[in-house]
């Protein structure tokens, strides 16, 4: 993954199914929507058109994600289309997974990030349903 000069993000690679490599391209701009004309940023479905499997990304929009840039907490507010337990993931922009868990509740919550290096991150949400957040987050 990386971040364009305009603040658009690219990530070049591959997923697998059934044993078969498939290539993935994503770009997005600054606030992660795969349709820049669109003011709104709605959902984003992703196609593997190999398995004819479906993937739902909601816009970043719906997850609030603060403070912004932040330092050794992150909160994040809970949509409340959201069904429960979330599992979350925070990576860094080169894929790397910096922390991981699951969300029980209907409540607000918090991560500790002080054990995370200064840079960019992105946190993504899955819900029971399959559904996915996903929002950027820089620690100063």
């Amino acid at each position: 993954m990386i971040e364009l000069d305009n603040g658009d993000l690219m990530a070049v690679g591959f997923v697998t199914n059934k044993n078969k490599w498939d290539p993935l391209i994503i770009r997005t701009d600054h606030r992660g929507c795969m349709d820049g004309g669109n003011t709104n940023c709605p959902t984003v479905r992703i196609i593997d058109l190999t398995s004819g499997t479906e993937d739902e990304i909601k816009s970043s929009k719906s997850l609030h994600i603060y403070p912004n840039p932040g330092d050794d907490h992150l909160s994040i507010d809970v949509a409340d289309e959201m069904l429960f337990p979330l599992r979350y993931e925070l990576t860094g922009v080169s894929g790397q997974r910096v922390t991981i868990g699951y969300h029980n509740s209907g409540d607000n919550f918090m991560l500790d990030t002080s054990h995370v290096p200064i840079g960019m991150y992105f946190i993504r949400l899955v819900d029971k349903s399959g559904k996915v957040w996903q929002g950027k987050w820089v620690k100063m």
